[in-house]
């Protein structure tokens, strides 16, 4: 079954009675500067590793490009370009640093967030609601999940009825031309 062979209002009643599928998660897209500092670090590595991290919001505060200081500042492994992380939704990272994500709105760079992986300095460039994702948005999505669904349908249909003329000893040929299916004997 083709996608574009399911209705609108088909797949709107589909849509409507799949609505889990369609559930989004809160998001936040973020950027960090990451100051490593094991949990367990020695009182003089934290105050090292505070004293980075405000070097680093001064240098923010002067108006330096967020993105250019976490180039400058991160490690190898902290982050991709500028710092980024990308999207993230609740429960995919460690809590001290999802609280503070998700209480910052876009544009917003929090304090210092400690994390078992160091003190962070997060900034939040966009947000993404949770919640139903809207039918016009989802159209096509539900267009093929109820084409996958027909489809599967169809095909068991017709493999039961193959193996009912199987059993009742009908030549394949005459099976398979009611489905327009070519048989082909094995040798």
């Amino acid at each position: 079954v083709k996608p574009e062979s399911i209705s609108e209002a088909e797949a709107r009643k589909w849509y409507e009675a799949n609505q889990n599928r369609f559930e989004e998660q809160e998001q936040v897209k973020v950027a960090h500067i990451l100051a490593p500092l094991a949990e367990d670090a020695p009182a003089e590595a934290e105050k090292k590793a505070r004293e980075q991290i405000a070097k680093i919001q001064a240098e923010l505060k002067s108006g330096k490009d967020f993105a250019v200081v976490a180039d400058a500042s991160n490690g190898p492994n902290a982050a991709g370009p500028g710092g980024e992380l990308g999207w993230i939704a609740r429960g995919k990272t460690v809590k001290a640093f999802e609280d503070a994500a998700f209480a910052l709105e876009p544009g917003q760079v929090s304090g210092p967030v400690r994390s078992p992986f160091g003190l962070h300095v997060i900034k939040v460039e966009a947000k993404k609601p949770g919640g139903l994702k809207p039918f016009k948005d989802a159209l096509q999505e539900a267009r093929q999940g109820l084409a996958q669904e027909q489809g599967a349908d169809k095909l068991h249909d017709v493999l039961d009825s193959l193996i009912e003329d199987n059993i009742l000893g009908k030549p394949l040929a005459e099976s398979a031309a009611r489905f327009d299916l070519k048989a082909q004997q094995s040798g």
